[in-house]
């Protein structure tokens, strides 16, 4: 039981920190190096996206489906999908302005791979094959 509590706590608190550390991080980067016309809310909706990817996929682990989890896996599955589209297709004409530019288009249309990858490991944790990890 303090196993699953530890590896909950990382999923849900220390991810979405460290993320949200490495996104200040990078727009600090960004005014260093004074790019033009930085990508801050597409990089924003990126990296919010990735972070809700570990928090939906452990659902299964925690027995209780609460609102706020259903609205994730929605998100996750059906709107960031048509985000990260979106995303792609504001940077495709700036993603050669600067490396943040082409990173934040490059890992939107990974999430187009990345979010179907993570539904098999969701169905796999639903139906119990995945009991055996705890």
């Amino acid at each position: 039981m303090e196993n699953e509590y530890f590896f909950l706590i990382l999923i849900y608190i220390f991810i979405p920190l460290s993320i949200l550390w490495y996104y200040v991080r990078l727009v600090e980067k960004m005014k260093t190096e004074m790019v033009e016309s930085p990508p801050r809310f597409s990089l924003f909706l990126v990296m919010m996206s990735y972070t809700i990817i570990p928090i939906v996929t452990t659902f299964p682990i925690i027995y209780d489906f609460m609102p706020v989890n259903e609205l994730l896996i929605y998100y996750s599955y059906i709107a960031a999908p048509v985000v990260m589209i979106f995303v792609a297709a504001v940077n495709h004409g700036k993603r050669y302005h600067s490396r943040f530019h082409s990173g934040v288009y490059k890992a939107s249309l990974i999430y187009l791979l990345v979010a179907p990858m993570s539904v098999v490991v969701w169905v796999y944790l639903i139906l119990g094959w995945g009991e055996s990890i705890f």
